[in-house]
């Protein structure tokens, strides 16, 4: 899964322009850079294609670019919304780091989005240089497989340490929180489900902490290197 350096990033495809479909930019014609990889095997998956051996294959989806070439690509079009997305982007968090600093140093993006599954700590990098994180808290009927012990990745408790990682990320930069619930009652934060500086004491999101779902409208234009 991993790079060979930190110059270099798995990538499953980069795509677009499209239309970010997902947050509070959903209708904003963004570039996507999927990263390739996911710790996580939620059943309903949109995107297994990064990381699910029983059903792809991995080594046709599997792509180590230089992130020079990654730059290159979104320089090739005017500035406007990035996407960084997956699998988990935050597997690859060196690389990843440099990448988006690299954008926003040189001006190749008017925001930068990264979407994930709020797991994983974002380095003080990622976060100095990132506009937005879209956190999608995978809750217990996601029925995860293989790659996690517990049967949410938030875990049961807002003590677990996947809980008190979403807890930093959610506390400490803007983001966005998508806890994936088929019917609305579902959707409603449950105690214990996702940890407690997430919801307020009515049991709602707190200000600055936006409840966002959707996908992405297509692909535009793919791009990727044979």
């Amino acid at each position: 899964m991993r790079p060979h350096t930190d110059q270099e990033l798995v990538i499953n495809e980069l795509f677009g322009p499209t239309f970010q479909g997902e947050g509070t930019s959903i209708g904003r014609c963004a570039r996507f850079v999927r990263l390739f990889g996911c710790h996580l095997s939620c059943v309903w998956c949109d995107s297994g294609h990064t990381h699910d051996a029983s059903r792809f294959d991995l080594a046709a989806e599997r792509h180590v670019l230089p992130l020079g070439e990654v730059l290159a690509w979104l320089g090739s079009g005017p500035p406007g919304l990035v996407v960084i997305t997956g699998g988990e982007p935050l597997l690859q968090p060196q690389a990843l780091g440099k990448l988006v600093r690299a954008v926003r140093g040189g001006q190749l993006a008017t925001d930068i989005e990264i979407e994930t599954s709020g797991t994983i700590p974002p380095t003080p990098e990622i976060t100095a240089n990132v506009s937005q994180f879209n956190v999608s808290p995978k809750l217990a009927h996601a029925g995860l497989r293989s790659h996690t012990s517990g049967s949410s990745s938030c875990g049961t408790s807002g003590t677990s340490p996947r809980s008190r990682s979403l807890s930093a990320l959610i506390t400490s930069t803007r983001c966005g929180s998508c806890p994936r619930g088929p019917t609305a009652p579902r959707f409603s934060p449950e105690p214990g489900i996702l940890p407690t500086p997430c919801l307020s004491a009515a049991g709602t999101f707190p200000p600055g902490c936006t409840l966002c779902c959707g996908t992405t409208f297509g692909r535009g234009n793919r791009h990727m290197r044979n």
